[in-house]
């Protein structure tokens, strides 16, 4: 009973110390650290990140000079699919 009781007690304080650490994580991740993903040229807050979910600086901000992975005529696909009907027409 002792050793069932003292397993229980270290299984919260290793629970407690990962609950503590992915706290100081999430402090130490600041959103002005953001860089460019080619460059690691530092970027202002107000910089947009690109479809293909990295940040890039304004030289690599374009989809062509930065190799984007987004496909972009998929989801131009899709949302027309979406958008416009489908219209049948009625046989002569």
């Amino acid at each position: 009973m002792l050793l069932y009781v003292k397993n229980i007690l270290n299984i919260n304080i290793i629970y407690n110390m990962n609950k503590e650490m992915e706290k100081n994580m999430e402090k130490n991740i600041k959103k002005d650290d953001i860089t460019c993903f080619i460059c690691n040229k530092k970027l202002k807050l107000t910089t947009i990140e690109c479809k293909c979910g990295n940040y890039y600086c304004k030289i690599h901000r374009n989809e062509i000079v930065h190799n984007c992975n987004f496909n972009y005529r998929l989801q131009e696909k899709d949302r027309l699919e979406k958008c416009l009907p489908i219209i049948n027409a009625r046989k002569i």
